[in-house]
């Protein structure tokens, strides 16, 4: 299991991982007569209640936001599921992305500005990653290169792998003798790095309509996307070495459909 990325001058404790039951008491949610833990976020303008339920099947809470506004009220509810290993900080977060979209991003509680920086660092983390590439072809060049190396190899005679690069705005596409160029409509994020792909991968895989004026090539790794995904091999930096890292943060904190309804709404 990877480690939540932690932020210097945050208490350590946010970062544990305990029982939800412990999180929510560390977080200062008091139990009601049915034992369920809770906690009134906000003041007489912005009242936002948050409850926790253990349904066994797993973790849900519950969002009431109560908003006066002059004379007039507004009340909402809202209920999520989440996994059961999450730490304090990423209860903060979730707390938070609730009170932002129910009331924006002003008048935030203190209890919540260490979810609000905690998100937003793991955004940080996301977007300082290496960009990756964006290609475009022109879709009639292409379909006429691909063809024509059908034509002039013969894959029945054996394998052999395919050269994809990219010079001065355009595609060149190598399979044996057959050199090939096809202009790009967008090519960002690419320059000496190379793709290769097996002559019968792409054969068996490429597809034989393309809609559109362009077509997409999109690589992550050690696969290849042109209508269709194909395995393929990446020579140069490895662009996606945090995917996985990343991933695992943003996943941690995704709102889930609820499994099983039969829990006290107070």
């Amino acid at each position: 299991m990877y480690e939540l990325p932690r932020i210097e001058s945050f208490p350590e404790t946010l970062f544990q991982h305990t029982s939800l039951n412990e999180v929510f008491h560390e977080l200062g949610f008091v139990r009601d007569t049915t034992g369920t833990p809770g906690k009134l976020y906000g003041n007489t303008m912005l009242n936002f209640t948050v409850k926790a339920f253990n349904t066994e099947l797993q973790w849900i809470m519950t969002f009431q936001s109560f908003t006066l506004n002059g004379k007039r009220s507004l009340a909402d509810q809202d209920d999520i599921g989440i996994i059961s290993d999450l730490a304090a900080i990423e209860i903060l977060s979730i707390i938070y992305r609730e009170w932002a979209s129910h009331f924006g991003k002003n008048y935030i509680p203190c209890d919540l500005i260490y979810g609000q920086h905690y998100l937003e660092h793991i955004q940080m983390l996301k977007e300082s990653r290496p960009p990756k590439p964006i290609i475009s072809v022109d879709r009639e060049t292409f379909r006429f290169a691909i063809s024509k190396i059908k034509r002039d190899q013969d894959i029945a005679s054996g394998d052999y792998d395919i050269e994809l690069s990219f010079r001065d705005g355009q595609l060149r596409i190598a399979a044996k003798s057959t050199v090939l160029f096809v202009p790009t409509l967008v090519c960002k994020n690419i320059s000496t790095e190379k793709i290769y792909v097996s002559a019968r991968e792409l054969n068996n895989n490429i597809p034989k309509r393309f809609t559109g004026y362009g077509v997409q090539i999109n690589i992550v790794r050690d696969k290849l996307t042109i209508g269709r995904t194909m395995k393929a091999r990446w020579e140069g930096p490895d662009l996606w070495e945090h995917n996985e890292y990343d991933n695992f943060l943003n996943n941690r904190l995704l709102r889930r459909s609820i499994i099983y309804l039969g829990y006290y709404r107070g």
